[in-house]
């Protein structure tokens, strides 16, 4: 089925046959020096249906393999 979200009301969303992932999967670097670039790059170019799924992971991993990084202020700078 084919729906022209403009004609129904809906805001436009990205279509899985458009052969974008769906899906949110943390993969984080081996270097915390390259966590913003990462982190950044990963947040602005999710689908915005994925965005809940990639902070709750960042919130559970990022203290686990970077114990040194505030996982607030990375996530702060990645949605900036």
């Amino acid at each position: 089925m084919c729906v022209h979200p403009e004609k129904v009301g809906l805001s436009p969303r990205r279509y899985k046959t458009d052969g974008l992932s769906l899906t949110a999967e943390l993969v984080l670097p081996q270097e915390a020096a390259e966590l913003d670039r990462y982190l950044r790059e990963l947040m602005h170019n999710a689908a915005p249906e994925t965005l809940e799924i990639l902070i709750d992971q960042a919130t559970q991993e990022i203290p686990r393999v970077f114990p040194e990084v505030d996982v607030i202020t990375a996530l702060r700078r990645a949605l900036n």
